[in-house]
């Protein structure tokens, strides 16, 4: 309520201090942190917007999170559709490698206060979070986006492009007492290995590519990042905004095999065959979650991480099997099933009940 107050304040005392710099401040255009950067850390300080600096005042403000902020509020200005997954991939973008829990927007006139933003961060933020938080001019006035971001663990900085053989050092600066910390890799070719951090965990990385690393605290994902090798960081996010439409199951398993071939592409592999057996067994394997085989398939019950795996998803009403395809590629294990050359073959099989969908996908070897 604090901060809302503060807000509100920014109309009411226009004859004092306050409001002399709240006006002046509204009369400046945005200015956006930085929606790019070459390393992961963290770095709270002041906005250079100054209303911003204003209505952030007493808040965790952090720069690179800002920087997604404002990329996520330009790319809804020019009317692109932003959702969870958009915003993730803008925060690593912007070099904040933490979970974003939480994203708040609001429409104002030009110069005007985001109160409903301000009132959504103060609601939710804890001590240790960080806050991002921009405004965008549009055709129509400003555009106030807040994010939110939150983990029980920081990381010294790490880069997010290495040269081939360069190594990578993820060191721990900040953890809960008595935590058990793991870390998994996943490299551009599938192979996944894990390690307790410790102090520190180096490796050296030699494969050119994507490698996926994430850092669990107590089986919770406190960070998760790409680390390109031998290449540029890709401006875009995998599968590139894929939004399929879903109506009825059959619908889903196209839309799933869309999903396949565009992850495919993106990594520079070939897409998998559809095979018929791999094809019963997805179906018996969903038949097996949704309790309607006569009898337990015990078919093929699948090693994640190899090129015999077995991934089964649950989506909400309007989910696309796209939504699938990203969980798997955020999971270290089902990453790396997806990107083993190894796994050529595939069966997926779909179901729709009341509004709710699942999908399965059976990889398998020639």
């Amino acid at each position: 309520m604090r901060l809302l107050l503060l807000a509100l304040t920014f109309a009411a005392c226009a004859t004092r201090p306050g409001g002399v710099r709240a006006r002046a401040a509204a009369a400046d255009p945005p200015r956006l942190a930085a929606p790019e950067a070459e390393v992961y850390a963290v770095h709270l300080g002041t906005p250079s917007d100054p209303l911003v600096a204003l209505a952030a005042h007493g808040l965790p403000w952090e720069e690179s999170l800002s920087g997604a902020a404002g990329a996520v509020g330009v790319a809804m200005a020019g009317g692109e559709l932003v959702d969870a997954w958009a915003v993730r991939w803008a925060a690593l973008r912007a070099g904040y490698p933490y979970p974003v829990v939480s994203m708040i927007t609001e429409a104002t006139a030009e110069g005007g206060v985001g109160q409903a933003v301000l009132q959504g961060l103060a609601d939710e933020v804890r001590e240790g979070d960080h806050v991002g938080l921009a405004r965008v001019r549009g055709a129509d006035g400003d555009l106030w986006v807040g994010l939110l971001g939150r983990s029980e663990l920081s990381l010294a900085p790490l880069p997010r492009v290495l040269p081939p053989g360069g190594k990578l050092q993820v060191v721990p600066t900040a953890q809960p007492p008595g935590a058990a910390l793991e870390l998994s890799l996943v490299s551009p070719g599938g192979s996944i290995r894990r390690q307790d951090p410790g102090a520190g965990f180096v490796l050296a990385l030699d494969e050119i590519g994507e490698h996926w690393v994430q850092v669990t605290v107590d089986d919770a994902v406190q960070a998760a990042f790409p680390v390109m090798v031998g290449m540029p960081a890709p401006p875009t996010a995998p599968l590139r905004g894929l939004r399929l439409p879903v109506a009825t199951g059959l619908d889903l398993v196209d839309a799933a095999w869309v999903s396949l071939t565009a992850v495919a592409a993106d990594f520079g592999r070939d897409p998998p065959t559809s095979d018929p057996i791999l094809e019963s067994v997805a179906r018996a394997h969903l038949l097996d979650r949704l309790g309607e085989a006569p009898t337990p398939s015990g078919a093929f019950a699948g090693a994640l991480g190899s090129c015999r795996a077995s991934l089964g998803c649950d989506l909400v009403a309007g989910g696309g099997a796209e939504s699938c395809v990203e969980q798997w590629l955020l999971d270290p294990p089902a990453r790396a099933a997806l990107l083993d050359v190894r796994c050529s073959l595939a069966g997926v099989a779909a179901e729709r009940r009341d509004d709710r969908l699942w999908l399965q996908l059976e990889l398998g070897q020639e």
